[in-house]
């Protein structure tokens, strides 16, 4: 079976309240953590924006697990982001899709594979 997913579909952002305002490793609460997002998943990003000077920041832990419950997400700002900044995704859904449409075959059993994920042109 093959997982499709669309980009667009995967695209979030939420409003944590964790301090920001000086620059450094910080943890933010998210109240929802969408599918694709994950504190576990090597070389993702999410976009720090809002206020302060914006910044995609490397993600290095957290509980975050994709599973729609509440979480953590753990990454170093290079910026400082006063009250009122936005967590999102740092790829417009494109990278939380391809986490999403993972999958690992049950017959044979295999190891996890890429599932069909369709990035969407965007329309200026």
């Amino acid at each position: 079976m093959l997982a499709i997913k669309y980009a667009t579909d995967f695209s979030w952002t939420q409003n944590p309240t964790a301090d920001l305002s000086a620059a450094g490793t910080k943890t933010v609460t998210l109240t929802s953590c969408s599918p694709g997002v994950s504190g576990a998943e090597p070389q993702y990003y999410v976009y720090v924006s809002g206020t302060g000077t914006a910044e995609a920041v490397l993600v290095t832990g957290g509980t975050c697990a994709g599973n729609s419950q509440p979480g953590t997400l753990q990454f170093t700002t290079a910026n400082v982001h006063p009250a009122g900044y936005a967590v999102g995704s740092a790829s417009g859904g494109l990278q939380e899709a391809l986490i999403a449409a993972r999958f690992t075959p049950s017959n044979p059993v295999g190891s996890s594979q890429s599932g069909k994920v369709i990035a969407v042109p965007s329309v200026s």
